[in-house]
């Protein structure tokens, strides 16, 4: 008799899916965004319906258009299957539309935007590594002061790090924002890098404060350099948030370790188990397990490790 033993190995081939293009006004890119978002729309239904006969709604409207980048009518690898529906939304003057699981998408969005009089700034392509946003805001020259400038950053600064703000709400689980700013003319005297959760309403709230502020924001996207502190290419930010942020420092783990990465699982990476970087954060303790909390988020959870038996410290953040 001869017995054979098999092992077999798996991997996720998906990745994330990015476009950014600009455009000359923001109605213009309002309008655009408008018209991908019925079509994106259209066309995930008709994926979805498997009875639903060719041609597809995205080819349609491509061939309606004049496009040469047609997409295929078949439900293949060219659009999520099991991920969530691309988001897509004008933010300023510019178009954003993100997937966050798929193995591709049809190349006819970069070709709608030149039809419609933009251009493309960005597009990453099957990407696994976290994306890093990188939010420019601009205060009109006219009557600007150095005062004036830093007032707008604080106050900017301020809102979007509240309790109920977009820094805080919207970024990825475990990814902190960092800032940088500059007085050079020619660079933004303001710019924040941010993970979001889902990129286009996270850089909406973003401009919005910014819009109330008195600024412009313009953005960029790139694939993170590191996993472990994607957005922290500006780290230690500057200025200083008036309000103040903290950072949670895990001093010990304590007698309970596997309710520590459990808590750790669900406050910081929304998990309901053992999050792979949970585990990893009490191979290096003492660490850092957060940062730039709201003091009052912060204190939440280090009093949820406490009661489980860690020791935990809340310290300042570098820029708060």
């Amino acid at each position: 008799m001869k017995i054979e033993l098999w092992r077999a190995f798996a991997s996720n081939n998906s990745g994330s899916y990015t476009i950014v293009g600009s455009f000359p006004t923001e109605a213009d890119a309002a309008a655009a965004a408008a018209e991908l978002a019925a079509v994106i729309a259209e066309h995930e239904a008709w994926v979805k319906d498997e009875d639903a006969p060719p041609p597809s709604p995205l080819r349609r409207w491509a061939e309606s258009l004049g496009l040469r980048a047609l997409p295929g009518d078949v439900r293949d690898d060219a659009w999520p299957h099991y991920g969530s529906t691309p988001t897509v939304g004008a933010v300023g003057s510019q178009l954003l539309l993100f997937v966050d699981y798929t193995v591709t998408m049809p190349r006819v969005f970069g070709e709608f935007f030149f039809l419609r009089g933009g251009r493309v700034d960005t597009e990453l392509v099957h990407s696994h590594a976290p994306l890093v946003w990188l939010h420019e805001l601009w205060w009109p020259w006219q009557g600007r002061t150095p005062e004036s400038i830093a007032h707008g950053r604080a106050a900017v600064l301020d809102a979007a790090f509240a309790e109920d703000g977009p820094l805080v709400t919207l970024r990825a689980p475990g990814h902190a924002p960092s800032w940088t700013t500059s007085d050079h003319f020619i660079v933004a005297p303001l710019t924040i890098a941010a993970s979001w959760r889902d990129p286009v309403a996270g850089a909406a709230a973003l401009a919005e404060i910014a819009r109330r502020c008195g600024a412009s924001m313009g953005s960029r996207v790139i694939e993170a350099w590191r996993d472990d502190d994607p957005a922290g290419l500006f780290r230690p930010s500057r200025p200083a948030v008036a309000r103040g942020l903290f950072d949670v420092w895990l001093r010990a783990s304590g007698p309970a370790p596997e309710e520590i990465v459990r808590r750790l699982s669900i406050a910081l990476f929304e998990v309901d188990g053992r999050h792979a970087d949970a585990v990893a954060m009490l191979g290096r303790v003492p660490c850092v397990i957060a940062q730039v909390l709201p003091e009052a988020m912060a204190q939440q959870l280090a009093a949820g490790l406490r009661d489980a038996g860690a020791i935990v410290e809340l310290t300042p953040h570098p820029s708060a």
